[in-house]
This record gives C-alpha cells, sequence and structure tokens, in this order.
C-alpha cells in the first residue's frame, strides 16, 4: 500500500515539473532532478524559488490530506552552498532549520 501512495506522490511531482511550478536542479545539459523516493525518505531538490517551495508544499498539502501520512516536520532541513537572504521567507511555508555550507 505504501508504494501504491508514493507512487501517487511521484505522479504529483511530475505533472507540477511537467507544468513548470517546479524545476528541480540541474544536473546536467537539460538533465534536472526534482526528487529522490526511498522507503521512508523523500528528497526535494529545489532551486530556492519561494514560487517553488509554494508548489511543494502545495503538493505535499494535498498528498497528506488524499493519503492521511504525514510529513515529519522534525526533521526538515534546508541546505544550500549559496544561501541568499531572500529565501528566509521559505519559513513561513516550512518550518525549516537552515543549514549553509562555507
Amino acid at each position: 500500500m505504501f508504494l501504491v501512495m508514493i507512487e501517487r506522490l511521484r505522479k504529483m511531482i511530475q505533472k507540477a515539473k511537467d507544468e513548470g511550478r517546479i524545476q528541480g536542479i540541474t544536473v546536467g545539459n537539460d538533465l534536472f532532478i526534482t526528487h529522490i523516493l526511498s522507503i521512508d525518505d523523500v528528497l526535494l531538490f529545489i532551486m530556492g524559488y519561494v514560487e517553488e517551495w509554494q508548489s511543494y508544499k502545495d503538493i505535499l498539502d494535498c498528498f497528506c490530506a488524499r493519503s492521511g501520512m504525514e510529513v515529519s516536520m522534525e526533521k526538515w532541513i534546508y541546505m544550500s552552498n549559496n544561501m541568499q537572504d531572500s529565501l528566509i521567507p521559505l519559513k513561513h511555508y516550512f518550518p525549516l532549520t537552515f543549514w549553509a555550507s562555507q
């Protein structure tokens, strides 16, 4: 059952990417990664645009409402090697712990 639910999440993310609401991160020429799904973890790759964060939040809210599952907010962390002040408003979307590499 869990795999069926995660497949639904994958489809929701793919649809948002196809519609241009999320981009993911560039890993090569015209190759983007938006997410990695494992047994009990979801990694989301986001360029850092507030609109993209909002799209992911909308997807997760919808997924949780439909599946009855919950996001473990204690595990959320934002990592960046180039944190910008403009990303601080993201705390309004997710209760994130911010970490930036030096």
